[in-house]
Parts: structure tokens; C-alpha cells; sequence
């Protein structure tokens, strides 16, 4: 027999994909995967489906991680999208200062040739 046995299920995450979970039950009857299974049918809704607190499962506990996750990653992307417009204005602004620097070169270009036609 087991010490524990554990549940594998699909349900849908926040973006409607369908997500492998599992959930570890502690087996303190020491019972056979078989006897489990027919403990657990008569939870089950059209044979597939289950309401997870019925059976045990931490469900608003997996969704509210999952949540959790999912804002950690958005800051993340937002902090990377707010990085990339900082390093879009320093780019912007170092082609402000070449394009001034051109304009000094060319001025001191025409200037050098103003000095070399009256010499």
C-alpha cells in the first residue's frame, strides 16, 4: 500500500489553456490506488469533472499562486518595457549629439576652407 497518493487533474488557467496539476493526499488508510478511485467516482460530475473542494484540493490556493505569478511577470514586463523607453530616449539623444557634432564638423570644415582661400 501507499503512504500517499497523488491526484493528477487538467483544469483551465486564466488564459483558457488547459494545465496539468497534481495534489498529494496523505493515505493514512494505507489505501490501494483501485479503492481510492472508487471513493473518488461518485465525486466526479460526468464522469470527468470534479468541484475541487469536494475532494480536497487546494484550488483557490493553485489559482491565487498562479495569480500571483502571473502580476510578478507583468511587473517584470512592465519594468523591462519602462527600461527599453529609457534606453530609446539615451539612443534618441545620443543621435541629437551626433547630429550637433556633425554640424560642428561641417561649420569647422567650411571654416577651414574660408581660412584656406585667403591664405
Amino acid at each position: 500500500m501507499m503512504p500517499a497518493l497523488r491526484l493528477h487533474y487538467l483544469y483551465r488557467d486564466d488564459a483558457d489553456r488547459l494545465t496539468h496539476g497534481s495534489f498529494d493526499f496523505s493515505n493514512p488508510e494505507q489505501l490501494g490506488v483501485k479503492q481510492a478511485m472508487s471513493m473518488l467516482e461518485p465525486l466526479l460530475i460526468g464522469e470527468v469533472f470534479i468541484i475541487p473542494n469536494r475532494v480536497g484540493l487546494p484550488a483557490l490556493d493553485v489559482l491565487r499562486q498562479a495569480q500571483d505569478d502571473r502580476e510578478e511577470v507583468l511587473d517584470v514586463l512592465r519594468q523591462a518595457q519602462d527600461d527599453r523607453e529609457e534606453v530609446l530616449d539615451v539612443l534618441r539623444q545620443a543621435q541629437d549629439d551626433r547630429e550637433e557634432v556633425l554640424d560642428v564638423l561641417r561649420q569647422a570644415q567650411d571654416d577651414r576652407e574660408e581660412v584656406l582661400d585667403v591664405l
